[in-house]
């Protein structure tokens, strides 16, 4: 060790200086006084410097063990990341050059783990979406297949009866198309939603955050929306403060018209949809209400995960799962959160109505 090769050099010199003085003294016959103080005085100064290097090696050993320790894989180390070297060392240890020392090894062990650790959570992402994308393609690929046999086989029916006759009834075909035509937009949807989250996630997008009306960005998401609420008879309202949000406008948009999608999809037909803008000192709150099914306790902190789906009878079987994650990431790229309110109707009492409130707060 470098501390011991130091020891064993500095020894060395503090015996030769003795020596030395000895030689003399011998060689005068002690004649001076100074002998009997210079020899005690050199054994002292060797004593304090062995303390001096040992402590020294003591400081330098305590570094190295726990630098070890730090640049030890994340998946094998027993401590928390957040652990510093300090936190290894004496308190004494941390000040002065040796605190320096310490404090620059850790800020570069530091920074190797968090890229060790970012690209080890790239790497769970891509499985992750890999996978996923897998499974939730499935089921429309499944589907489609089968219309396609179904429509396959009628033809080939068709062509081998002699009347020309059709084995199926033309509605029965446009039902098969329709259903084909749904689930084509389904795997279209999965397909730009998971490359849109795979973006934000992947930090490759730069949210342009700029000062716009609430109120106006709201008309527009409604104007987006409002073809397919009129279908189930419901309609949009929007009420509150004329207030102005910093957001990525298109960004924005995209998040909103996903919650407001799902009110539709969830909301009762003829029932009214609500979105309320409500300007406070501290932030600027959208309120986004419709009067569901109402999501169950157990389940709000889980609507926000990827492809995860609310269990139940009323769930839409086309929905994909990932709009709400999709619109959370966005919302929080833009600087904001959040958040949501309900009351299923399991959790009903008495005239109470069951209601989702999906609250944005920038």
């Amino acid at each position: 060790m470098f501390v011991s090769r130091e020891i064993k050099r500095y020894t060395v010199i503090c015996i030769l200086i003795l020596v030395c003085f000895v030689w003399i003294g011998i060689s005068q016959g002690f004649q001076s006084v100074y002998y009997f103080i210079l020899i005690p005085a050199v054994l002292l100064l060797y004593g304090a410097g062995i303390l001096i290097f040992a402590r020294s090696e003591k400081q330098i050993r305590c570094i190295r063990e726990a630098a070890q320790q730090a640049a030890i894989s994340p998946r094998e180390r027993d401590q928390d990341i957040s652990q510093t070297i300090n936190d290894k060392m004496p308190e004494q240890f941390v000040e002065g050059e040796t605190g320096k020392l310490a404090k620059t090894i850790w800020d570069i062990i530091q920074m190797l783990q968090e890229a060790e650790n970012k690209e080890r959570r790239e790497k769970e992402f891509l499985r992750d979406m890999i996978s996923d994308i897998s499974h939730q393609l499935k089921t429309p690929v499944a589907a489609l297949t089968l219309f396609n046999d179904l429509l396959m086989q009628d033809l080939q029916e068709e062509e081998m009866t002699d009347t020309g006759k059709q084995s199926m009834k033309p509605e029965k075909k446009e039902e098969i198309l329709k259903q084909s035509e749904i689930q084509l937009e389904r795997i279209k949807w999965l397909v730009q939603a998971i490359l849109q989250l795979a973006r934000i996630e992947a930090e490759s997008v730069t949210f342009r955050n700029i000062e716009i009306s609430a109120k106006e960005l709201m008309n527009t998401c409604r104007d987006v929306l409002l073809s397919r609420a009129e279908v189930k008879g419901q309609t949009i309202q929007i009420s509150g403060d004329d207030a102005t949000i910093r957001v990525d406008p298109e960004w924005f948009q995209e998040a909103v018209v996903n919650i407001i999608k799902n009110a539709i999809d969830y909301g009762p037909e003829n029932s009214e949809i609500s979105i309320t803008i409500e300007e406070t000192p501290m932030a600027v709150k959208i309120s986004i209400l419709d009067h569901g099914c109402g999501i169950p306790e157990a389940e709000r902190l889980s609507i926000f995960e990827r492809f995860y789906r609310v269990s139940g009878n009323t769930v839409n079987p086309n929905s994909v799962g990932i709009g709400l994650a999709l619109s959370k990431s966005i919302i929080e790229g833009c600087g904001g959160r959040i958040r949501v309110e309900s009351r299923a109707e399991t959790e009903c009492i008495g005239d109470e109505k069951s209601y989702t409130r999906m609250v944005i707060v920038l």
